[in-house]
């Protein structure tokens, strides 16, 4: 997804490493006042934060976005990577809202805004800074940045046989988590509502909640095929399920790409049938 999304660290390109889960982490030294800048092909207002090494220094993160010709503090920021008062402590979204006051640019070309502070040739894309009040840890990396809608806590709460780590190692040596198979999950609904034109790109999804339960069956499906024929009737049980989950409810998307969630979003209806 290296077009729909870009990812620099100052004048460094994380871009290949954490825009897909299965690359190697990226290194993320940050330094109190560098920025990390990303670039959508719509507005957002979260982003899914799977760290590798973690920080252990107490920081509090700030989002700007770039809106004539300057920067704007978002607000209502929420960052669930927190640990012990420490940012990037942990995996885990950090989500925000866009003030009501300003909004939101599509910028042409970098290049002409000096003050966006990125001079590399990244056309047509909306623009957003990240920035934390201290220096990092120096190992402090990042693996992935993008979408997770549901956990191995969630997983397991709807199927408890999937906390077995027999299975987990019967999938894979070695295997502790169904970490990857939850970012599959997550790929999968995004090409559903890509698919059947409810969004665009994945930047729409503004309430990731709602595709918290479709994910869980999602993801024990993948889990369950991966096991083989015995598990077949428990991997049709979840694709079963996962139908039903994505088309009982509103997903609550952009769909007037403005950056904010407006009342004729959240009400329209949106579901679609899968098989």
């Amino acid at each position: 997804m290296l077009s729909a999304q870009r990812v620099l660290h100052d004048a460094t390109d994380l871009s290949l490493a954490v825009n897909d889960y299965r690359a190697d982490e990226a290194a993320f030294a940050y330094a109190d006042g560098d920025y990390l800048y990303i670039a959508s092909e719509v507005p957002f207002n979260n982003l899914w934060f799977e760290t590798g090494t973690v920080n252990a220094i107490a920081t509090t993160v700030s989002v700007e976005v770039f809106f004539g010709q300057t920067w704007y503090d978002v607000v209502d920021i929420v960052d669930q990577t927190l640990l012990s008062g420490a940012s990037l402590g942990q995996s885990g979204r950090i989500s925000w809202t866009l003030n009501r006051l300003y909004g939101w640019d599509l910028v042409q070309d970098p290049n002409l805004y000096v003050g966006l502070g990125v001079t590399l040739p990244i056309y047509w894309m909306y623009w957003a800074r990240l920035s934390w009040s201290a220096s990092m840890t120096a190992e402090t990396a990042l693996k992935y940045i993008g979408q997770k809608f549901s956990g191995d806590s969630e997983l397991t709460g709807a199927y408890p046989d999937l906390a077995n780590a027999n299975l987990k190692t019967l999938f894979q040596s070695g295997k502790t988590t169904w970490d990857e198979q939850s970012f599959m999950a997550a790929e999968t609904i995004v090409r559903e509502l890509v698919g059947r034109k409810i969004i665009r790109s994945r930047g729409q999804i503004f309430d990731w909640a709602r595709l918290t339960e479709p994910s869980i069956h999602k993801t024990a499906e993948i889990i369950y095929r991966g096991l083989g024929s015995n598990h077949e009737t428990r991997r049709q049980a979840a694709a079963s399920d996962f139908s039903k989950a994505m088309n009982r409810d509103f997903f609550r998307v952009d769909a007037d790409l403005d950056g904010r969630l407006d009342p004729c979003d959240k009400w329209r209806s949106q579901t679609f049938m899968t098989r």
